[in-house]
């Protein structure tokens, strides 16, 4: 009876500690969507953030912070595409319900590439880590709110319905 008792217990626990975890929402390098100007600058110092690295991998550009009704909306870190693993290992060490699928894309010269897109979804938004974006020798990491996702996928279907005709 106690044995049930104990496992119902660590079982509950481990519910609570996930609630938790999901409702902080997803991290990268201690930026989160939603939070404000005034807290990402007590942490990095004034905007833009300078000297942005993850797993000491440096972007290819500076950190790109879009806000929304002043709100963190968007990050995008882009970054050489030779340090993709070691940014992602960093990445689902901070993220481990990360989830990677892998596929093939062929270049216009024919030559194939295994392309590796990793996706974790919470209440706020999706974070996501792709080896090719752009081209085959930029990889990025997004975290994009649901927020924002919705109008770009509008704006992307009005745009397509108005092609069409």
């Amino acid at each position: 009876m106690k044995k049930k008792a104990i496992i119902t217990s660590l079982t509950l626990l481990a519910t609570i500690y996930s609630a938790t975890a999901f409702a902080q929402g997803i991290e990268i390098k201690g930026l989160r969507l939603g939070m404000t100007k005034t807290e990402i600058e007590k942490k990095f110092g004034k905007l833009p953030i300078n000297n942005f690295t993850i797993a000491d991998v440096p972007g290819k550009f500076p950190v790109r912070l879009e806000f929304y009704e002043g709100k963190l909306d968007e990050l995008m870190f882009f970054f050489s595409s030779k340090s993709f693993n070691e940014v992602r290992k960093a990445v689902i060490s901070q993220n481990p319900e990360l989830k990677c699928t892998d596929s093939t894309v062929t270049s216009p010269a024919g030559k194939s590439y295994n392309q590796v897109n990793c996706k974790l979804a919470d209440q706020l938004g999706m974070l996501r880590v792709d080896r090719f974006v752009r081209d085959i020798d930029t990889s990025a990491v997004t975290l994009t709110s649901h927020r924002l996702f919705e109008e770009l996928e509008k704006q992307r279907k009005e745009k397509q319905n108005t092609s069409i005709k």
